[in-house]
């Protein structure tokens, strides 16, 4: 093995995480014997979005389906050395989708880093608070080891990342990861640009380590004068949310010590800033920590963005995002689940497919018997789909080993990734949570129960917390419709005359399911539909006492 290099889960970091005084490794990069650069940050809308699920009991380790696995295994490690945890208790499945592009100076790695550890907190009931997922990331970032496959070093992390996605808004950091303030509500109304340079970073700068250690050294001569002004009158200002004078502090800022380093290593940005100064007159311009994300806050106006992304044409770069600071840091997303219940005949499908088509792509129906019929498809000699299709054919309320219950929350958590692909260029106020329309489950108490328990181990304190706060973690749709009703709807399906036995045995374990669910209001939502009248009825009604698809976060 090569000096520095080790397999991600060794060398962990948690005592400084918990608070303890003294850090006790070191790093690959000389300058950095203590994380976090320190400096002044600012918070965007651009998103990095973590879809986590505990795996089942007795596995051995995480699936992380992002560009950098290594540094995401070794972050989840931390988080189970801090909280006593083995892997066979606490694996996690974890799926990263970001709307903006890596290596630029915007954060990538470590939101990444700060979103896994987040979500897979979540899944274990959120033992540990947000300023400890902080400090657990930056003090065990990793860098993968060139040449040796499966191994990480040590590697420079400046904390600015981590620091904005917790809180949102203006911060000033420290050496150290030791935040010295926050005003969240800092740029509200202003329009943020981020200009990069046509080349990219590695085409231009490809010495960082060389930059960061000149930089430090730079800075040296300049520190008092530095910290002078970030105490004495950029933090004053950024209290009182006056953005010229902070944006005109950062400009002085920059143009001494170790920024100076990092502008010069790009020449087009470089003319860009100056320019942006002289011609667009923006509230504030600056480089990130080591580039090349450049960003220009103004308050918004017509034409402003065409003038942007000019000047940017002019000096070999461009404006590749429009967007805003954003003031609330790390949020969760589970999805809204809205269970469709009722005896056959009363419309759950003809419901479902109509609020998904009225509603759009954010609400999405999951018919449970096809999910069924998929999975008795996919491998029929199976032990579980041989008796599946038993229980069907019996007409049976039932299931096998819980198979269904497994089989519609790996659905949820696919519906989750998916939707997450989807909205991963998202900027403004952000993704928004998935409804998913849960047609014709559970079918009984017992299977309610089953999902109850695998829920909580799959989504740990997204659930509980809902439930805690008063916000059910499911909301219920019960259709009432008469046994006449119900009869003749039947009737008119292909292929049925009655609907028998089956029928019959379905309405009186939806009887007792719904007795059930109303006797448990901190979990479940119960709203009761008369589902006698039109679909359009339905469909208005439904979309009324569910308040609105989808909520607000």
């Amino acid at each position: 093995m090569a000096s520095g290099g080790f397999p991600p889960g060794q060398n962990l970091e948690t005592h400084r995480a918990m608070g303890s005084a003294e850090r006790t490794l070191a790093s690959a990069v000389a300058l950095n014997s203590t994380p976090g650069g320190g400096g002044v940050g600012l918070s965007l809308q651009l998103y990095t979005q973590a879809c986590v699920r505990l795996l089942p009991p007795g596995s051995t380790e995480d699936k992380i389906h992002f560009r950098r696995p290594l540094i995401i295994q070794h972050c989840l490690a931390a988080l189970r050395e801090l909280l006593h945890l083995k892997p066979a208790s606490a694996s996690f499945e974890v799926q990263i989708s970001q709307g903006f592009d890596s290596h630029s100076g915007l954060g990538s790695t470590s939101s990444a880093v700060l979103a896994a550890l987040a979500g897979a907190n979540e899944c274990l009931g959120s033992p540990v608070p947000p300023e400890t997922l902080r400090l657990l990331a930056g003090f065990n970032f990793v860098e993968e080891c060139d040449g040796q496959t499966g191994m990480v070093k040590f590697g420079w992390e400046t904390g600015m990342t981590g620091m904005g996605a917790t809180g949102g808004g203006l911060f000033l950091l420290s050496k150290g990861l030791v935040l010295l303030k926050r005003v969240g509500e800092f740029g509200k109304g202003k329009a943020a640009y981020i200009v990069l340079p046509d080349q990219g970073k590695q085409a231009i700068h490809s010495d960082e380590d060389r930059t960061l250690a000149e930089g430090t050294l730079s800075d040296e001569a300049v520190a008092q004068r530095k910290a002078h002004t970030i105490m004495m009158h950029l933090a004053p200002a950024a209290e009182a949310n006056d953005v010229p004078q902070v944006g005109q502090l950062v400009w002085e800022l920059q143009n001494e010590g170790s920024k100076v380093n990092e502008i010069q290593a790009f020449p087009g940005l470089q003319g860009f800033i100056k320019g942006a100064r002289d011609t667009l007159h923006p509230d504030l311009v600056a480089m990130s920590s080591v580039g090349p994300a450049t960003l220009l806050l103004a308050s918004p106006k017509q034409g402003l963005p065409q003038a942007v992304q000019e000047l940017a044409r002019q000096h070999g770069c461009s404006l590749k995002y429009e967007t805003a600071v954003d003031h609330r840091g790390l949020r969760s997303l589970p999805p809204r689940v809205v269970c469709v219940l009722g005896p056959p005949g009363a419309g759950k499908s003809t419901l479902c497919g109509a609020l998904q088509d009225q509603l759009g792509p954010q609400v999405i129906w999951v018919p449970v018997s096809r999910l069924i019929q998929d999975f008795i498809s996919s491998d029929p000699q199976s032990e579980a789909a041989q008796a599946l299709r038993r229980i069907q054919a019996a007409g049976e309320v039932a299931d096998h080993k819980n198979t269904t219950t497994k089989l519609v929350l790996s659905h949820l958590y696919s519906l989750q990734c998916e939707a997450a692909q989807h909205q991963q260029h998202l900027t403004g106020s952000g993704p928004t949570p998935l409804t998913v329309l849960l047609d014709g489950f559970p079918r009984a108490v017992a299977q309610a129960l089953v999902f109850e328990r695998l829920a909580g181990l799959f989504y740990g304190g997204a659930w509980d917390r809902a439930a805690g706060s008063g916000s059910q973690a499911v909301t219920v749709l019960m259709l009432h419709c008469s046994g006449e009703t119900a009869e003749q709807r039947m009737a008119q399906r292909e292929g049925a005359t009655s609907a028998g036995p089956a029928a019959r045995l379905s309405k009186d374990e939806s009887a007792a399911l719904l007795l059930y669910m109303r006797s448990q209001p901190a979990k479940y939502c119960v709203m009761e539909v008369t589902a006698e009248q039109s679909v359009e009825g339905v469909v208005s009604r439904a979309v009324e006492v569910l308040g609105g698809i989808p909520p607000t976060v």
